[in-house]
């Protein structure tokens, strides 16, 4: 018996070390971003330099032309000079976000290394420390109540809680944003953890308080996290005594509420000092692309509309590497605010549905007495994710990052699951039918996630570049061969465009590729009637435009070259151009020519087409469409000065 479960714990170490090197190797990435001082990988530093010098503000001061606009908090205005996404109150910097992983983590190692721990680094640390938790809570659960698991079972639990926990996707961006959510998470899994020892060794005051402690840093992180830790109060008074009962929920009570009240005080305090106001966390004050001032945060008539996005929504499949796209959704609240990066949970991650047969199986054995640890644990893991999920589809925004608070408790319960599921042997067929459908899930949900993380913000292809294009270019030969035998040209574009009589306000977009926050655009804006401008754009930033032109006539004949208009760089197709000049010629050249004028720059920046042909406007109500788009294939290079950027 010491054997097996020695192999047990081997398994789970293993699963943990495997999913740790890999958050490592993905946060470790955008090091080669470090330099960087404008973006947002340095928030949490400048914090920490802050509380070391003495006062709350981070240590980045504002540019003087920000303080010196007329209203610095105009996202237009503020746009060239703003830190991004910080919150600028009497002229200094702070942060909306709780100062746990500074307190926790990087203010200690400063302090006793004299060196920063950087954001990536930290966001890795929490990410792992968190799945450790998780790893010794299915350890514990296999080992009582599933005990026929084997340890192949208990490593791929271990590795399906890292993954659903949807970690290595906002990994790959371990920014100011993700540190602290993923801390929290973490903290909110040692909780778990905390609650589980609580009961299973006969409710120890010291668990309690450490439970209690780590749920106080976790509302120091995110303050979204108090009604979860109000949960797990709940469960440490489970089960309700029926005598003298006001004395034993007291004695249950302090140890797990004093640091919650300390903490949570705490972080009032921590507001109050920093904006005078205790209720105010910064967000009024935030920095970024639209004016805070004016936006609802939360509304129930947000619910269904993310409720959709977050779990039922389906990604844009391309034949390209990595293949699922952004979620597009056009029918949302009109108050709402953006959505980013968004998978559809249960399209890419079916397994989540393993939670159900957790749930099934305390269900069936709630009269036994041996169980009740196992359900209080499991009605809080639940509860906890039920409650984060009102919150958050209450909000006017959806995030990719926000997955992993609303997955927190149903990860354990989905490990849990996966044990259940595969603890028993039964000879049914029925039942055969069903592990091997879990097998195909486990199989889909881990290669969707890794296809998110590469999807991500796209990332990876500046972050694990050669690792990136080595998997890419293999995974895109099936395109490719779809491409040839479909017949499919690629390259520079010729269009004819009409222009409608009336000129409407605004720009037309004539062709796009790319997903959502993604996407390379061929524009045209009519200045005036017989005036109009073309320009080719990389999401906001205008890559190449043409000066306003005389045209008068009804139709337009535009020549276009983009890189979004070939395959990726990273793509079979390339093959053929044995000259790496021609090759890079074409991967980078923007260019328009119309009405004898032309207008070109190289440019290495560019999303990555999603498409084997772009999207194309010719619904004919609008300002302009096309009526016509040839394909010039391999044609030559423009001749005509170009610009080059960097």
């Amino acid at each position: 018996m010491t054997r097996r479960l020695s192999r047990h714990g081997f398994f789970g170490v293993l699963a943990w070390a495997v999913c740790s090197a890999l958050y490592l190797w993905t946060a470790e990435g955008v090091s080669i971003k470090y330099g960087d001082r404008e973006n947002a990988w340095h928030h949490y530093e400048y914090l920490v330099d802050g509380l070391l010098s003495g006062h709350l503000y981070l240590s980045r001061a504002p540019a003087p032309e920000l303080l010196a606009l007329p209203d610095p908090y105009e996202p237009q205005a503020n746009l060239p000079y703003r830190l991004w996404d910080a919150s600028l109150y009497q002229g200094k910097y702070y942060l909306y976000y709780g100062p746990t992983p500074a307190l926790l983590l990087m203010l200690p190692w400063k302090v006793a290394t004299g060196h920063h721990l950087p954001q990536w680094a930290a966001t890795a640390v929490f990410a792992i420390a968190g799945l450790g938790a998780l790893a010794l809570l299915l350890t514990a659960l296999r080992k009582k109540y599933f005990p026929n698991a084997t340890p192949t079972h208990l490593f791929f639990a271990v590795v399906l809680a890292g993954h659903v926990s949807w970690l290595p996707v906002i990994l790959r961006r371990p920014a100011f944003w993700e540190l602290p959510i993923v801390a929290a998470a973490a903290l909110f899994w040692w909780g778990l953890f905390f609650l589980w020892k609580y009961h299973d060794t006969g409710r120890g005051a010291r668990w309690a308080l450490a439970a209690g402690t780590a749920l106080a840093f976790a509302l120091g992180a995110r303050p979204t996290y108090v009604l979860c830790a109000s949960v797990v109060v709940l469960a440490f008074l489970a089960p309700f005594p029926t005598e003298r009962w006001l004395r034993t929920l007291a004695s249950r009570l302090w140890p797990i509420a004093l640091p919650l009240i300390i903490g949570g005080l705490g972080l009032l305090a921590y507001n109050y000092a920093r904006f005078g106001d205790a209720r105010e966390f910064g967000n009024s004050y935030q920095l970024w692309g639209i004016d805070e001032r004016h936006v609802l945060h939360f509304s129930p008539h947000f619910f269904g509309a993310n409720l959709r996005l977050y779990l039922f929504s389906l990604p844009d499949i391309s034949p390209y590497f990595p293949f699922l796209r952004t979620v597009w959704l056009g029918d949302l609240p009109a108050d709402y605010i953006a959505t980013e990066e968004m998978p559809g949970m249960l399209f890419a991650m079916p397994a989540l549905l393993f939670g159900g047969t957790a749930c099934f199986y305390a269900l069936r054995n709630r009269r036994v007495e041996t169980t009740l640890t196992l359900r209080i644990l499991l009605l809080t893991a639940v509860t906890s994710s039920l409650v984060m999920g009102a919150l958050l589809f209450c909000f006017a925004g959806g995030c990719s990052r926000y997955i992993v608070e609303l997955s927190a408790g149903w990860t354990l319960v989905v490990g849990a699951g996966f044990l259940a599921l595969f603890a028993e042997n039964p000879p049914a067929l029925f039942a055969r039918v069903i592990r091997l459908l879990a097998i195909l899930a486990l199989g889909w949900t881990l290669a969707c996630v890794w296809l998110a993380s590469f999807e991500f913000r796209s990332f990876a292809r500046t972050t694990h570049p050669k690792f990136y294009e080595a998997v890419a270019e293999t995974l895109n030969y099936p395109s490719a061969w779809v491409a040839r035998r479909t017949g499919q040209t690629f390259g520079p574009v010729m269009l004819n465009i009409r222009l409608a009589e009336k000129i409407s306000p605004g720009p037309t977009v004539l062709l796009s590729s790319g997903s959502q926050g993604m996407l390379d655009l061929l524009i045209l804006e009519r200045v005036a009637p017989g005036k109009i401008r073309l320009k080719l754009s990389v999401n906001n930033r205008v890559v190449v435009e043409t000066p306003t032109l005389d045209h008068a006539a009804p139709t337009l004949r535009v020549e276009c070259h983009a890189p979004w208009l070939y395959p990726p760089v990273a793509h079979p197709y390339w093959h053929k151009f044995t000259d790496a000049s021609e090759r890079r010629e074409r991967q980078t050249l923007f260019a328009l020519a119309v009405d004898g004028t032309v207008a070109a720059a190289h440019d290495p920046w560019v999303f990555d087409a999603t498409r084997f042909d772009p999207f194309v406007r010719t619904d004919a109500a609008g300002d302009a469409w096309v009526e016509t788009l040839t394909r010039l294939g391999d044609a030559p290079r423009l001749n005509a000065p170009v610009t080059e950027r960097h």
